[in-house]
């Protein structure tokens, strides 16, 4: 233990950092130079080059963006995920590990882009946080942190994460357990500034005789470097600061830094971290008003995560900068504070970065005092060691009061205020406290000898004097001789002592004062026992401890009041399985009695008999009421009629969860693993067996848990089959716990438990059969196949399927698609699997939106079709042929024996540029076809047949050479026959020949026959309907000249054209040619427009 020495000072530090706007074309804020005792701030709004500065020439300048590019914080709204595809244009240097954030370098036009977009939540500039200025050590004295290291609390095994400048790595008075850096220039996380290691010292600086002594000398300490040498740093810094704190299980994170900014990152980086378990300590700033008014908490101090701390200066008095508003928590010595720095240094400062520290520090002291309690419990405590100053309980200007550490461990009779406790503050501690009549609830019962009216004994049910005994684990009553004051003293399960008693002064009235601040440390306390000596009115507090040795506290007056603590466990009957004690002195002859009552009910009476000169037990269990289920005895004796007054209380202390996993879950039925598990841990003080129990859908689950004086793991487990869990969604399952007395205890299971039942089988699966014996034939290798979804519950859809193709046994698998997320029920085979002839078998899997899984389906099997192969067996390549009219003949063959279902016989004239003969797709099995009359010249043929499901390979017939076997066609009657879009060569072979062509109109419309003839010879050409009506003629007076003539037509109709030489002109070696198509017109409309955009004009052309 390090004592202070005459000239040492001990100290602590908060540094309240100052948000910076970086953006030059707004303009800023700027921490100033210090005025006097307090931190001026400067701000600026400006255009151009105009800004308005409260203070001039700051010495610390803006840290500016340029105009094309902004450093932000963009957060996204979904909680889960970032999405980083949002940032098209610029530079990503940080993602949030606890937030959904990401910090980017970006143009100032995407800024605005990404503030528009719906799954963004907020875009802010990454704004420069700096170290808070300097103000203006006694403070150790003034927190009497001297208490908690007499008491063997001096941080030991507390890690304390220290965000600031970084923490001096040689000083001799500090040691750095371990750090990291987040500023940009340096890894190093030694301080370059002196500001991090003056909060350091506060609250750690080693007790080695030497320099300056912290709240907490032995707590660890760890540097986390996120401002710069100026004692500025981004935003973003602080947060990843903030999240390494979490990440690296620290007990306390010290924030030396504020800003005026509402930051909705560094909001949810403090939340986080105080529900990982953490105490996040924050300056509450210097921004507060000479008069103390106003609400002038900054961030991140006025989150409610956050411990907001003031300071206070040497006469506990607000120090004139600290801020002020309903946020404040508590305040700490912060004027004039020597500590640690840079250079192996010491350094005085002030501010409410210094009052911070002295509360991290005490945090330290209480976290090792309490290892296991949680943030919120020690932010309780933190709470009640204070010295109330201002207003009576909590007050904007000093929160709940000045930090005092030893009002955890003993009380100085002249610093403190009176401990009355207050109606409403008794009410918001113990309102919830039900108090219940003996047998429903806590009892009281007290035994004495009434001698009035002969000697008889007196059992009186005495619950209605005491205080709320709920949740109460101990009593001790006590009668004072001179006034007859009777006084009724209880310790709860929170380690809180009151005493309640009848004033009678001004008035008989009941007074309850929470008198926790004069006992011993009541952490593992099992019993108290109050004594008050009439002859010198000392006052003695005395507890039994959980590891069975006594403690008595008083104030001792010899030599100037001071307390004395003492252990006593030596005076008092053996303490093994003791459950209360109960300790009285009588003034009449100074005896002193010290009586313990056991695990199995009996009381044993020990002190030590002066006539004698030696100690005497007794076993007085006779002298007591009925001990069943007594937890807690006091014994008292009025010396003035001798009255021995015994009394019992019965209490029960409610069973407390510890911890519940609140892991979300997906129970599916009809599988393996379909059980809701709901585990925790519970414990009882009284080590109580105590039933947990839960209900879901109407059934309800129960455990028995033993051995609870100390947390034990309880399970409730529901089958969603056997106890017919019908499928939905639960949460907000009410968990609740009874000790078999009175003692209940509740708490909510509030995640998501969704009981689904899986899909059915997949059904409808096509193409295949059941029986790889008769497989279903497939067209292709890459079939496409199909199937049905269906799902017990209304609503759920296919979010996901499984392939996988067999071969022809069912036994290896060839191919697995895996899952493939789509609500398709269809799948498509890639190339490279199948091989035609060849027999597969295929099943399939689904998964719903829920994630249920169904079974794979029954086996289906296919074979992929091999083509059909044919053969033509009439004419030969090359062939000159007698006839226009071709018959063609072939052979069909199938290896699966599927017969011929189609074929088709096409021609051309120009090597299949265009095709001059189809016969069309012909229904059938027939191995020959006979074609329409062919016009002459070269043609090539191919014949292809179809098996019901693929065409087989073409088989062709190359050059056959057709005639000219129009003639004789010189009357209608002998008109041949043609097509559309086939082009007819003949000639005029004399002065009288005459040919005749027909054909009919598939639809109605307009046709066209273009016709050409010889160079030097003029024909004229001639159309009629069937009855040969004239409809047009094409009649030139020249020779060689091309004609389009034109009609219209009627589908289903005959129409005749009529060659002939024009004055007996004819040719019969020079052909002309013939051609008949469907005529499309086209009209174009063009328009024309004045300056003004007004028609004026307009042109439709047709074809």
């Amino acid at each position: 233990m390090k004592t202070l020495l005459k000239g040492k000072s001990v100290v602590s530090s908060l540094l309240a950092g100052v948000l910076l706007f970086s953006i030059s074309s707004i303009g800023g804020v700027e921490a100033a130079t210090l005025k006097g005792n307090e931190e001026v701030i400067s701000a600026g709004l400006g255009i151009g080059n105009s800004k308005l500065n409260l203070i001039q020439d700051s010495p610390v300048s803006v840290a500016a963006v340029s105009d094309s590019e902004q450093r932000v914080i963009v957060t996204f709204k979904d909680k889960k995920k970032v999405n980083k595809s949002l940032i098209q244009k610029g530079r990503i240097k940080r993602e949030g590990k606890h937030a959904p954030s990401l910090t980017v370098t970006m143009p100032s036009n995407e800024v605005e882009k990404l503030k528009s977009d719906p799954n963004v939540a907020s875009v802010e500039p990454d704004i420069q946080l700096q170290a808070a200025g300097q103000i203006a050590d006694w403070g150790v004295t003034a927190t009497q942190a001297t208490y908690g290291w007499n008491n063997g609390y001096t941080g030991k095994g507390v890690k304390v994460a220290v965000l600031d400048t970084g923490i001096s790595l040689n000083h001799e008075d500090l040691v750095v357990e371990g750090g990291t850096s987040f500023v940009d220039y340096t890894t190093s996380y030694n301080d370059d500034s002196g500001h991090g290691t003056h909060v350091a010292g506060i609250i750690g600086a080693k007790n080695n005789d030497i320099g300056t002594i912290g709240m907490a000398p032995d707590a660890s300490l760890y540097a986390v470097k996120v401002l710069d040498s100026h004692g500025t740093g981004y935003l973003s810094d602080v947060i990843a600061g903030i999240d390494w704190a979490v990440e690296h299980k620290m007990d306390i994170v010290n924030l030396s830094m504020t800003t005026s900014v509402d930051s909705q990152a560094l909001h949810n980086a403090v939340d986080n971290a105080y529900n990982s378990g953490l105490l996040v300590v924050a300056a509450a700033g210097n921004a507060g008003t000479s008069d103390g008014s106003g609400d002038t908490i900054q961030f991140p101090a006025k989150y409610s995560s956050v411990i907001s701390v003031g300071a206070v200066d040497q006469n506990k008095q607000r120090a004139v900068s600290s801020s002020t508003g309903s946020k404040l928590e508590i305040v700490a010595p912060g004027v004039g504070i020597n500590s640690t720095y840079i250079n192996n240094g010491y350094m005085t400062k002030s501010g409410t970065s210094m009052a911070a520290a002295f509360v991290s520090g005490e945090l330290a002291q209480l976290k090792q005092q309490s290892p296991t309690s949680t943030a919120s419990l020690l932010r309780i405590a933190l709470d009640q060691h204070i010295i109330d100053l201002g207003s009576g309980g909590r007050d904007t200007t000093f929160g709940y009061g000045l930090l005092n550490v030893s009002s955890s461990i003993v009380n100085n009779f002249n610093n403190l205020p009176n401990p009355t406790v207050t109606s409403s503050v008794y009410n918001s501690v113990y309102a919830n406290m039900l108090v219940n009549s003996a047998g429903l609830g806590p009892s009281v019962t007290r035994q004495y000898v009434d001698y009035t009216d002969g000697a008889h004994w007196v059992v009186r049910d005495e619950t209605q004097y005491w205080p709320n005994l709920q949740n109460a684990k101990s009593i001790s009553y006590v009668r004072n001789d001179s006034n007859g004051r009777e006084e009724y003293i209880v310790l709860y399960s929170n380690n809180t002592v009151v005493r309640q008693y009848v004033d009678y002064t001004d008035g008989a009235h009941w007074v309850v004062r929470d008198e926790t601040q004069y006992w011993p440390n009541l952490q593992n306390a099992k019993s108290i026992s109050y004594s008050r000596n009439d002859s010198n009115g000392r006052e003695q507090y005395i507890v039994l401890y959980s590891n069975n040795t006594v403690k008595r506290q008083y104030v001792d007056y010899t030599n100037g009041a001071h307390w004395v603590i003492s252990d006593e466990t030596q005076y008092w009957p053996n303490l093994q399985n003791a459950k209360s004690i109960s300790y009285v002195r009588n003034d009449s002859n100074g005896r002193e009695q010290y009586i313990v009552l056991y695990n199995n009910n009996t009381v044993v009476r020990q002190y030590v008999d002066w006539s004698i000169g030696n100690w005497v037990v007794k076993d007085e269990t006779q002298y007591w009421p009925n001990l069943q289920n007594v937890n807690s005895i006091s014994y008292a004796r009025n010396d003035q009629d001798g009255r021995e007054q015994y009394t019992v209380a019965r209490l029960d202390v409610n069973p407390v969860f510890n911890s519940i996993n609140y892991n979300s879950q997906v129970v599916y039925k009809s599988v393996s693993g379909n059980v809701i598990t709901l585990t925790g841990t519970i414990s009882d003080w009284n080590n109580d067996n105590v039933t947990v129990s839960a209900s879901i859908a109407g059934v309800t689950k129960s455990t028995i848990v033993s051995n609870t004086s100390s947390p034990q793991t309880w399970m409730l487990q529901w089958n969603v089959l056997s106890d017919n869990i019908p499928a939905g969604s639960y949460s907000n399952i009410l968990i609740t716990a009874n000790d078999g007395l009175w003692g209940t205890g509740s708490t909510m299971y509030t995640s998501a438990i969704t009981v689904d039942n899986i899909p059915n089988i997949p059904g409808s699966l096509t193409p295949g059969n059941q029986s790889a014996s008769t497989p279903t034939l497939v067209a292709g290798i890459t079939p496409v196949l199909n199937w049905s979804f269906s799902d017990p519950d209304a609503g759920d859809t296919q979010s996901a399927y499984d392939v996988q193709i067999y071969n022809s046994a069912g036994t290896t698998l060839i191919s697995d698609s895996g899952w493939i997320t789509s609500s398709s029920t269809s799948y498509t085979i890639p190339s490279n699997i199948l091989t035609r002839g060849t027999t597969y078998g295929w099943r399939v899997a689904v998964r719903d939106n829920k994630g249920g899984t169904s079974a794979f389906s029954t086996i289906y099997y296919l074979k992929p079709n091999r083509i059909p192969t044919l053969t033509l067996t009439s004419y030969t390549d090359g062939q000159q042929v007698s006839d226009n009219v071709l018959t063609f003949a072939w052979t069909y063959a199938d290896v699966d024996g599927q017969t011929q279902t189609n074929y088709r016989v096409q021609g051309s004239k120009d090597n299949w540029a265009s095709v001059g003969y189809d016969s069309g797709v012909l229904s059938g099995s027939s191995a020959t076809h006979t074609t329409s009359a062919i016009p002459d010249g070269t043609w090539n043929f191919r014949v292809t047949a179809y098996d019901g499901m693929e065409w087989s390979a073409v088989a062709t017939r190359s050059n056959l050479n057709i005639p000219n076997a129009y003639e004789p066609n010189n009357t209608n009657a002998q008109a041949f026959a043609i097509n559309y879009n086939t082009m007819y060569t003949s000639a005029i072979s004399s002065a009288t020949d005459v040919d005749f062509f027909k054909y009919t109109a598939p639809t109605t419309g307009i046709d066209r026959v273009t016709f050409t003839m010889p160079a030097d010879k003029n024909f004229d050409i001639y159309i009629y309907d069937s009855n040969m009506n004239f409809i047009v003629a094409g009649v030139t007076s020249g020779v060689g000249v091309a004609e389009n003539i034109i009609f219209p037509v009627t589908a289903g109709a005959v129409y005749y054209v009529k060659i002939i030489g024009a004055n007996g002109d004819f040719s019969p070696t020079t052909p002309y040619t013939l051609k008949v198509s469907k005529y499309t017109l086209n009209y174009n409309t063009g328009y024309q427009y004045d300056a003004n955009g007004n028609i004026i004009g307009k042109q439709t052309n047709s074809n």
